[in-house]
C-alpha cells in the first residue's frame, strides 16, 4: 500500500488525495459506529435491567418471573387488617412463601403463598381447590374465580382461617393464626387476598 501510494503521488497527486480522504472518512464512520453501538450497549442494558427490577417491584415479582410474596404485603398493611402488629415478613421456602410473625403468641400471624398465573404450580392448586370443599372448606363468592376458606380452632387455645383463591393473576393462599374468631379470621384473609390479587 505505501509502495502504491508513494507511486501514485508521484504520478497522480488527485488520486493520492482522493485516497487519503476516502481512508480518513471510512476510518471516522467505523469509530463513529463503533462509538455508537458501545453507547446504546450499555445504556439499553442498565436501562433494561433497570425496568426490569423497577417492574419486578411493581407487580411483586422476582427478577427471575417469581412472586414475591414477601413484596405485596407490608406490616402495617397485615397489622391493619388483623387487627395486631406483626413482625417483617421473611421468606420462608424460597420467595413465593412469606411468613409474618408476631411476639405474642396470641396474636395473629400470616403465611401468604403466590404462584402467578401461567406457571404450572398455580394450574395445579387451582384445580385441587375443589378438594378443600370436600375436605370442610366453605366457597367464598366474589373473590376471583373461586376461592374457598376453612377455619380450625382448639377450643378458644389457637385459630387457624386458611382461605385459598385462584384468579387470572395467579393462586392465593392466605393461612392465619392466632386467637381470633372464624368471622373475624374469614373477614381477615378476605380483605388480605383482596390487596394480594390486586398488586399482581
Amino acid at each position: 500500500m505505501v509502495g502504491y501510494a508513494h507511486w501514485a503521488h508521484t504520478n497522480n497527486p488527485i488520486l493520492v488525495t482522493i485516497m487519503q480522504r476516502t481512508i480518513l472518512l471510512t476510518s471516522t464512520t467505523i469509530f463513529a459506529v463503533l462509538l455508537s453501538l458501545g453507547l446504546t450497549g450499555c445504556g439499553g442494558s442498565s436501562d433494561s435491567g433497570e425496568s426490569t427490577v423497577q417492574e419486578a417491584a411493581r407487580v411483586g415479582t422476582t427478577p427471575t418471573g417469581a412472586a414475591d410474596a414477601c413484596a405485596l404485603l407490608s406490616a402495617a398493611d397485615i397489622a391493619g387488617i388483623v387487627g395486631n402488629p406483626v413482625l417483617e415478613g421473611q421468606p420462608y421456602a424460597g420467595p413465593e412463601v412469606c411468613r409474618w410473625d408476631t411476639e405474642d403468641t396470641d396474636h395473629v400471624s400470616l403465611l401468604l403463598t403466590v404462584r402467578l398465573g401461567g406457571s404450572s404450580r398455580a394450574q395445579v392448586l387451582c384445580e385441587n381447590l375443589n378438594g378443600m370443599i370436600d375436605s370442610g372448606g366453605e366457597p367464598v363468592n366474589g373473590l376471583g374465580d373461586q376461592a374457598v376458606f376453612k377455619f380450625s380452632g382448639v377450643a378458644g387455645m389457637f385459630d387457624s382461617g386458611d382461605l385459598e383463591a385462584c384468579s387470572p393473576e395467579g393462586f392465593v393462599s392466605v393461612s392465619l393464626n392466632g386467637k381470633k374468631d372464624e368471622a373475624a379470621m374469614k373477614e381477615a384473609a378476605i380483605a388480605l387476598t383482596r390487596m394480594v390479587f390486586s398488586r399482581l
